[in-house]
């Protein structure tokens, strides 16, 4: 069965949010958006049908290969607004593995990921401890798509679309953001937060700046 976002929900869900790696804000509320732009939506004047074969085809891919020939995968990159002049092969991947992953989402859930991974269900958390050591430790892109894919499934397709893409981003940031952010990760799950999360996305931001300009 598949889940309808109504545009009240799309809105309160598009909302900016305090993110732990607040530099993927703006990149998370395109990916939003472009997600949001292949679901059914409930209008006053009936349901528009969404991209449902597009969504289909991302879900069947199992490798960033397979999604970086979508033209879906190419207009998320565009959205996604890297420095086209600079863009990697990195940022191609980042972007694929985003796709495949955010087409696993069916419906707009609220919370982060981290939290709902470690929510309890009676003694044990949602995501165990050892599937958890599994996903901590993914790094390269097609690990990466795996374990958020398998991890969606365990919570039944339902996740808060922007605090996932901006987890994704981050994740395969190969810089030190990207364990900065792993760290807060597993924080959270753990119920843990880290209360200077602002003074670390400013040292960040100021570290990337410094290493621009060597």
């Amino acid at each position: 069965m598949t889940d309808l976002t109504p545009p009240r929900a799309a809105a309160e869900a598009d909302k900016p949010s305090k993110r732990p790696w607040s530099r993927y804000t703006v990149q998370a509320g395109a990916a939003f958006h472009w997600w949001n732009a292949l679901q059914p939506q409930k209008r006053e004047n009936g349901t528009t049908p969404g991209d449902r074969a597009t969504v289909a085809r991302l879900r069947r891919c199992s490798h960033s290969m397979e999604l970086a020939v979508e033209p879906a995968t190419a207009e998320l990159f565009g959205k996604l607004r890297f420095d086209h002049a600079k863009a990697t092969d990195q940022d191609i991947a980042t972007a694929a593995v985003l796709a495949g992953v955010l087409a696993h989402i069916r419906k707009q859930a609220a919370g982060s990921l981290a939290r709902a991974m470690g929510a309890r269900q009676g003694e044990r958390a949602i995501v165990s401890a050892i599937r958890m050591k599994r996903f901590m430790a993914a790094r390269e892109p097609e690990d990466v798509l795996r374990q958020f894919q398998r991890i969606l499934a365990m919570l039944g397709d339902a996740a808060d679309v922007r605090d996932v893409a901006a987890t994704v981003l981050a994740w395969l940031d190969p810089s030190p953001v990207g364990d900065r952010a792993r760290t807060r990760f597993a924080f959270a799950y753990h119920g843990a937060t880290i209360d200077d999360a602002s003074d670390l996305d400013a040292n960040e931001t100021s570290s990337a700046a410094t290493s621009s300009e060597a």
